[in-house]
């Protein structure tokens, strides 16, 4: 029992760290079992040996080493091995401790970059930089605006706060936005009818299904307009 509790329980701390640090958990959403499985092993040795030096450090003051024996054996289980519990529980509370040091959506975009995932490291990016993105949808339709949140285990969804949308035309190809909702955005930032009745710009933003996006590219209104112009004058020659 003894000897299978000292497998399990680093396992399954360094799973949960694996899982759920920022530093590690986008990069394991792409592992295979095996993987998945040496990543956690790896840290769970980690994090069995960070447990028995602190336990050693701790054994060498008598008062402290006689409350920590009392402590489990009142807390831990018989066959429990105290070490590795320790191991496990470091293993749970460590990424609690370290994600409000690492920014999410750096280790995200990296690990999309690892990946090629072109079109999560283009989310990511346009999130750091409050980039207004377009993003199309697999039934044509078009959102532009800027992504808020990321949402669901593997960012399976974006809140996107919209400033526009329309579809890209069949033939042509070309954008065409039928509502623009920009001065409504700007007119929420201010003291109208909207702060009166407490709506915000996260109380309009659209989710969209990740999975159902076909692309998505940078979005700047300036290089739209020309587009535009250069547009309607060929067809005015034409």
């Amino acid at each position: 029992m003894t000897s299978l509790v000292m497998m399990i329980m680093p396992l399954v701390g360094g799973y949960w760290f694996l899982s759920n640090c920022n530093r590690t958990r986008y990069m394991a959403y792409g592992y295979t079992g095996y993987r998945l499985f040496l990543g956690s092993a790896f840290f769970g040795i980690v994090f069995l040996f960070l447990a028995k030096s602190i336990l050693s450090a701790i054994s060498l003051i008598n008062s402290i080493n006689y409350i920590i024996s009392c402590i489990s054996e009142w807390l831990i289980p018989t066959g429990f091995n105290l070490e590795a519990t320790l191991a496990m529980i470091i293993g749970i509370a460590s990424p609690y401790a370290l994600n409000r040091l690492l920014d999410k959506h750096k280790w995200a975009n990296r690990a999309a970059i690892d990946r090629g995932d072109i079109l999560h490291t283009r989310i990511y990016n346009a999130i750091s930089n409050r980039q207004t993105i377009e993003i199309m949808m697999q039934n044509g339709d078009v959102y532009i605006g800027f992504i808020s949140k990321l949402e669901g285990l593997d960012i399976d969804f974006v809140d996107l706060i919209p400033l526009a949308s329309g579809y890209r035309d069949e033939k042509t190809k070309d954008l065409v936005i039928k509502r623009d909702y920009s001065n409504i955005m700007i007119g929420i930032g201010e003291k109208t009818i909207f702060s009166e009745i407490g709506i915000n710009h996260s109380n309009l933003s659209i989710t969209l299904k990740v999975s159902d996006i076909s692309a998505a590219q940078y979005f700047y209104p300036e290089v739209y307009a020309e587009f535009e112009r250069l547009r309607r004058r060929s067809n005015a020659q034409s």
